[in-house]
C-alpha cells in the first residue's frame, strides 16, 4: 500500500502530492538503473530494473524535507531530547531489515516511553506525537536507502568492470587479426622459426603497433630527459667500450633528430636499432677500448679501401663508410655470421650496463641481424633505457614492476619523471576516458596495452585472451552475487515502505476517530 501523502504526520505537504508524479527519480534510483546503462554494449542476463514506478514516488517523497511544521516542532526540542530521538532510527531501520516489519523490542519500546515522558515534561500539552514519529520512521527508511545505496554502487561497480574487459577482449581479437597475418608473413628457417631479419622486423612492427605506453616511446616524451641528457650517454658508451669519439656524424645526426621531443616512436627505435648495429660491427671487428680493430677479438671483416685492417685506429668517417660496406652481405655475408668466441665476448661487453651483464645468446653461426635483435630484446635492454630514460633497467623488470605497483611506484616515477606523468602516458596509451577507468584498470593489471608485454607471439597472445575471458567470468560470478543482494535489499526496502504506509496509515485513522468522538 502506498504511503498516503496527505495523511497526518508524513511531513508532506498539501500542494506537493500532486508534483510528486513527475518527481525526478533520487539518488538511489539513479545508482540502481546505473547498472543497466553501464552494461551498455553487451548481452547480459543480470540487468534488470528492481524499482516499480509506484516506488519511484515513494522514495522521492520520503527523501523530500520535512514540513516546515514537524522541523520547527523538532528543532525546539532540547539537546538531550534530539540526541535520543536521533538513536532510534537507526536501530528501527536494521529491525526493519532483519524482518521487514515492525519487531519492536521491549528495551526499544521502553526507551521510546521514556523519550514521549521526556518530551511532554519539556513541552507539556504541544507534544506533537505524529512529528515524532514522522521523524523517527524517516530516520529508519533512510538508514536502509543508505544501505541499498551501497549495493546499488557494488552492481554498477562490477558491470563497469565487466564492460571494461569486454572491451579489452574486443581489442585484443582486433589487433590479434593483423598480428597473426604479419606474423605469418614472415620469413621462418627450417624448424619454423622466424629469421633474424624477421625478429627485427617483428620487434620494430609491435614497437609501431602496440598502444603499451613503454613499447611505443610515449614514456620517451614523457621524462624531463633531453637530446643532449640521451645522447651524452651514448658518447660515454661509445667511448668506455671502444675508444670511440668523436661518433660518426650521420649516426649522431640520426640520433639527435631521433631525441627531439615530439618525435615518434618509430624514429626512436630505427635510431636506437641504428646504434646497436654499429655497435655490432666494433665488437665484430674485434675493436678494443682505445679503437684499435682486431687488439680484442677476431677481425675477419672485408673492408673498404684498406681501412680497418688489424691494427687500424678508429676514424670517425672512414668507419661510417665501412660500417654500410660490413652490412653488405654479398661483401661480408660469411664474416659477419662467423664469430669468434672473443667477439662474443665483445658483443655481450657492449650492450652489458653496470647492473646488467647481459648474455645475448650469440653462437659462432649468429649474424649481426641476431645480434641487434638480441640486443633490443626486453631482457637485454638495459643499455638503452639507460640512454632513453637514464635508468639502468631492462624493459622486462620495469614492466613487471609497473605492471604489479601502478603508476606511482618507484619505478613508475623514475621512468616517466612523475607519478602524473605515468599516469598521462598510460591513460593516452588505453584511451581512459577517466581517473575511476584508470583505477580500475590498475586494479584489474589492465595498465600496459594491447598487446601487453611479452606477447610477441600470436600462440603468447591467445594466452593472454585466454587468461581476460578466466577473469571476466570471475567477474560476472561476482555480478550474480551482488545482483542477488541488491534484489534482496529491494524486496527489504519495499516491506519498510509498507509498515511505514500501515503506520502513517493507523495515525491517520487515530486522529479521526479521536476527531469523531469529540463531535460526538
Amino acid at each position: 500500500m502506498p504511503v498516503n501523502p496527505n495523511a497526518p504526520g508524513t511531513g508532506v505537504s498539501q500542494t506537493g502530492s500532486a508534483q510528486e508524479t513527475s518527481a525526478p527519480p533520487s539518488e538511489v534510483q539513479q545508482e540502481v538503473s546505473a547498472q543497466n546503462s553501464g552494461a551498455a554494449g553487451g548481452t547480459n542476463s543480470d540487468t534488470f530494473d528492481p524499482t516499480p514506478s509506484n516506488i519511484a514516488v515513494q522514495v522521492q517523497a520520503m527523501e523530500g524535507d520535512m514540513s516546515p511544521e514537524a522541523q520547527a516542532f523538532l528543532n525546539s526540542l532540547s539537546q538531550s531530547s534530539q540526541s535520543m530521538m536521533g538513536t532510534f532510527g537507526p536501530e528501527l531501520g536494521a529491525l526493519m531489515e532483519q524482518s521487514g516489519g515492525t519487531a519492536l523490542t521491549s528495551g526499544l519500546q521502553s526507551r521510546w516511553s521514556e523519550f514521549v515522558a521526556q518530551v511532554g515534561h519539556e513541552k507539556g500539552a504541544l507534544v506533537d506525537i505524529n512529528s515524532l514519529v514522522q521523524a523517527v520512521l524517516r530516520d529508519a527508511y533512510m538508514e536502509n536507502t543508505k544501505d541499498l545505496h551501497f549495493y546499488a554502487q557494488k552492481v554498477r561497480y562490477f558491470n563497469e568492470m565487466k564492460k571494461l574487459i569486454r572491451n579489452h577482449l574486443t581489442d585484443m581479437r582486433d589487433f590479434q587479426v593483423k598480428f597473426t597475418a604479419m606474423y605469418n608473413a614472415l620469413p621462418k628457417d627450417g624448424d619454423g622459426k622466424l629469421t633474424p631479419e624477421a625478429q627485427v622486423e617483428l620487434a620494430q612492427w609491435l614497437s609501431a603497433n602496440s598502444t603499451d605506453p613503454l613499447m611505443q616511446g610515449v614514456y620517451n616524451l614523457a621524462t624531463d630527459r633531453t637530446a643532449a641528457e640521451c645522447m651524452a650517454v651514448v658518447e660515454d658508451r661509445l667511448s668506455t667500450k671502444f675508444g670511440i669519439d668523436p661518433m660518426p656524424q650521420q649516426l649522431r645526426d640520426k640520433l639527435e633528430a631521433a631525441f627531439d621531443p615530439g618525435d615518434d616512436p618509430e624514429a626512436v627505435f630505427n635510431a636506437i636499432k641504428e646504434l646497436a648495429g654499429f655497435l655490432a660491427y666494433c665488437g665484430d671487428c674485434g675493436m678494443d677500448s682505445n679503437g684499435v680493430y682486431g687488439a680484442a677479438g677476431v677481425n675477419d671483416m672485408t673492408h673498404i679501401d684498406g681501412y680497418g685492417a688489424n691494427g687500424t685506429s678508429y676514424d670517425a668517417e672512414h668507419a661510417w663508410q665501412d660500417y654500410e660496406y660490413y652490412k653488405d652481405d654479398e661483401v661480408n655475408g660469411v664474416a659477419n655470421a662467423n664469430l669468434a668466441s672473443s667477439d662474443i665476448a665483445l658483443l655481450n661487453d657492449a650492450f652489458s650496463t653496470a647492473n646488467y651483464q647481459v648474455d645475448l645468446g650469440l653462437s659462432g653461426s649468429s649474424s649481426y641481424e641476431q645480434v641487434v635483435a638480441a640486443a633490443l630484446d626486453a631482457a637485454n635492454d638495459a643499455w638503452k633505457n639507460e640512454i632513453i630514460l637514464g635508468k639502468d633497467q631492462n624493459s622486462q623488470s620495469i614492466y613487471a614492476d609497473i605492471q604489479a605497483n601502478g603508476y606511482g611506484s618507484q619505478t613508475a616515477i623514475e621512468v616517466f619523471g612523475s607519478a602524473e606523468n605515468a599516469q598521462a602516458a598510460m591513460i593516452a596509451a588505453v584511451n581512459c576516458s577517466s581517473e575511476d577507468e584508470m583505477h580500475m584498470r590498475n586494479e584489474l593489471g589492465m595498465w600496459g596495452g594491447i598487446p601487453p608485454a611479452g606477447c610477441n607471439s600470436p600462440d603468447a597472445l591467445d594466452n593472454e585472451i585466454q587468461k581476460w575471458e578466466e577473469k571476466l567470468n570471475s567477474v560476472g560470478d561476482d555480478a550474480q552475487l551482488a545482483n542477488v543482494d541488491l534484489q534482496n535489499m529491494l524486496q527489504k526496502q519495499q516491506q519498510t515502505l509498507q509498515m511505514m504506509s500501515n503506520i502513517s496509515k493507523m495515525l491517520h485513522d487515530t486522529a479521526m476517530a479521536t476527531i469523531r468522538k469529540i463531535g460526538g
